[in-house]
């Protein structure tokens, strides 16, 4: 096997995190860590967002985000897991609502923003990992540097990643490139997220195990020191109460001794502080992973909908109340220069409070297990991609190549690595184009919850459309403040929408039915016509519904294609279902009779999602299950070339004796096995 092909063979192999393994369940109360290296690790920067938004204000502002949590996203994500209990998410019950290419077009925009969201989690997480990493001088010595990387190796070696000797060597070598990277770029905040992205999409490419064992250990040990941190710079906030008065006295004095002011102000702001939502869509995406009750089916997981909701609500009180504590202690206890953006506490707030009243060496482990989670955060998102893909291929959306998981995860750590670049690994810069993409996707699920609930309870309707209001509110503020965000989502809109149509357009002429089944009047039709032919084929006539008298279409094909009178005529009904779907498991055949003026006509029926499709695999089905020749005789249409391409495309239909015999070659590359196609 030439060095080539073995490339391509294991590119096309799939990747250990989606290796099609069975999926092995767990208790809610570690599944949440899986969520919460996504959604608890903003805790690492959004303190700096919430005071660079909000400044004073924002400990106030966070109690306001805190109450939209728990009173308006949860609910509606509850809403989500009932309805989309298989971990498919608040897209896949917006798609069931409508139908033909407005759902494609509708998930293909959502998707572009879940891209966007992902993408920037991967990007964002690694600058601010970067920040921790590059605003340690302990962490960056050259000897740190060196335990962390044989530290490292041995995690590595004891997950069995290491398997023969030429893989030690590599794994070695890349320890060591690793190492002189991040001792290159010690002191650049870019190099280091650059080194931590590329280092995200290695691992992924070998495959990431243990998944939920690492997110379990990081979470608790991040969320407890987080903890240890903020309950001792509320103590001492607790001993010198000043601090909390005279902050107080600055608020009332900015603005005019007005608390109601102040809470307008918080409500006019909240959007800003929109990261702190960003955990919820993960939550139902690993509902698979939730172990549910004894008496849970497929299609009624009623434990694994009520254990989802208590991950739901233990994520999202858990994140509330250490959002509103965390944003009070670093509001009172960092300089606000500080907190600006190059300031020592960009990105790092709790890390600064870590350092000052804990010491170095708990600050230094404290920041170790941040970048830890962030780079994990980053793992998470990275999953999600790979799980966003799977909307696409039975659209025909996707290349081939893209149903195996290391090309994609080539792709989009390509992506990551030229997002990062632009934004210069600055964490701030890249806030508006997260918020805007879980934003998105929150507004979505909300009007997906509104949408389910019409005619079945009002209230519930009033209550899901009411959040919906306030997201679309909350969407809007955070476009116009971050107007770079939507730019962002919109190039990722227009890589979805403009990959998609090529792929589709790519693919059209393979062969999507992969079954097809006659009933029994059908197999009598075709065994029929089987015996009554004089050379052993069977013909089909291609006939729409409707349309030509079957006895005036039997006529013409019988003078022009020479068939006898004896032969019987199948004639070959198709009802196009959806023209905008892509592949279909199976098609079924049915069979009725039409009693005409001088003889009766034997018809064949089905539905579908494209005519020439059709006509070619059952062609191909007769000829392969029966062993004879068959022949589609089919009528030309006065469409142009360009029209009949565009119809094809998007209705399914077009010129099809032409589209029949393109799909029949593509399928067999063996001239005398293919049936015929006579047009006329």
């Amino acid at each position: 096997m030439t060095r080539q092909k073995r490339v391509i063979r294991w590119l096309q192999a799939s990747s250990e995190q989606n290796g099609g393994a069975a999926v092995h369940t767990a208790p809610w109360w570690r599944v949440v860590c899986l969520t919460g290296v996504d959604y608890f690790s903003t805790l690492c920067y959004q303190p700096t967002i919430a005071f660079a938004a909000a400044g004073s204000l924002a400990p106030l502002a966070t109690i306001i985000l805190a109450l939209v949590t728990l009173f308006a996203a949860l609910p509606v994500y509850c809403k989500v897991a009932n309805e989309s209990p298989h971990g498919k998410g608040s897209i896949s019950m917006l798609e069931g609502r409508l139908t033909g290419w407005y759902a494609k077009l509708c998930v293909l925009v959502l998707l572009g923003f879940a891209a966007c969201a992902f993408i920037i989690t991967v990007t964002l997480s690694a600058s601010d990992g970067a920040a921790h990493f590059v605003e340690n001088h302990i962490m960056h010595n050259a000897l740190s540097l060196r335990s962390y990387m044989i530290i490292a190796f041995v995690l590595l070696a004891a997950y069995g990643l290491v398997e023969e000797y030429r893989k030690q060597i590599l794994l070695m070598a890349v320890a060591v490139a690793a190492y002189a990277l991040l001792d290159y770029f010690a002191e650049s905040r870019l190099g280091v997220a650059l080194v931590m992205v590329v280092a995200l999409g290695l691992l992924f490419l070998k495959g990431l195990r243990e998944v939920l064992g690492v997110a379990v250990l990081l979470v608790v040990g991040f969320m407890s020191l987080s903890a240890i941190v903020v309950g001792v710079s509320l103590h001492h906030v607790y001993m010198h109460p000043e601090l909390v008065s005279g902050w107080w006295q600055k608020l009332l004095a900015a603005n005019e001794f007005s608390v109601s002011s102040m809470v307008y102000q918080c409500v006019i702001i909240f959007p800003l502080l929109a990261l702190g939502l960003s955990g919820f869509e993960t939550g139902v995406q690993v509902m698979p992973l939730i172990r549910g009750g004894e008496h849970d089916s497929e299609h009624h997981p009623v434990g694994r909908i009520a254990n989802t909701k208590k991950l739901l609500l233990a994520a999202a009180m858990l994140m509330s109340v250490m959002l509103i504590l965390s944003s009070l202690a670093t509001t009172l206890l960092i300089d606000p220069r500080d907190m600006q953006p190059g300031g020592n506490a960009d990105g790092r707030a709790l890390s600064v409070l870590a350092h000052r009243f804990l010491g170095h060496q708990f600050g230094t482990v404290f920041d170790s297990l941040t970048i830890a989670i962030l780079w994990f955060a980053g793992a998470s998102a990275l999953t999600g991609l790979l799980n966003l893909v799977r909307y696409l291929p039975r659209y025909g959306m996707v290349p081939q190549w893209a149903h195996a998981d290391r090309p994609m995860i080539i792709v989009f750590t390509t992506i990551a690595i030229v997002v990062t670049v632009i934004f210069k690994a600055d964490v701030m810069a890249q806030g508006g184009a997260y918020a805007t993409g879980v934003l998105v996707l929150i507004t979505s699920a909300a009007i997906s919850a509104a949408w389910c609930s019409f005619g079945k309870s009002k209230w519930y309707c009033g209550f899901y459309g009411s959040v919906a209001v306030v997201f679309l509110y909350t969407t809007g503020v955070n476009v116009i403040g971050h107007p770079d965000g939507p730019k962002i989502a919109f190039f990722f809109i227009m890589l979805v929408l403009i990959t998609s149509v090529l792929s589709r357009i790519a693919r059209l002429l393979e062969l999507r039915i992969k079954k097809v089944e006659l009933s029994p009047e059908a197999t009598i039709f075709v065994n029929d016509a089987i015996l009554a032919s004089q050379k052993g084929m069977v013909h089909l006539v291609a006939h729409k519904y409707g349309g030509t008298p079957y006895s005036v279409r039997a006529e013409e094909v019988r003078e022009r294609h020479g068939v006898p009178e004896g032969e019987h005529l199948l004639f070959l009904e198709i009802e196009v279902d959806d023209a905008s779907d892509f592949e279909e498991e199976s098609i079924y055949i049915t069979a009725t009779e039409h009693e005409g003026p001088h003889a009766t006509h034997r018809i064949l029926r089905c539905q579908c999602l494209s005519v020439a499709h059709a006509i070619a695999a059952i062609l191909l089905y007769i000829r392969k299950e029966y062993q004879v020749q068959c022949a589609a005789h089919i009528g030309w249409t006065t469409q142009g070339p360009l029209r009949g391409s565009i119809t094809f495309a998007i209705f399914g239909s077009g010129e099809t004796g032409v589209l029949v015999r393109k799909i029949i070659e593509a399928a067999e590359p063996n001239n005398r096995k293919r049936p015929l196609v006579l047009v006329c």
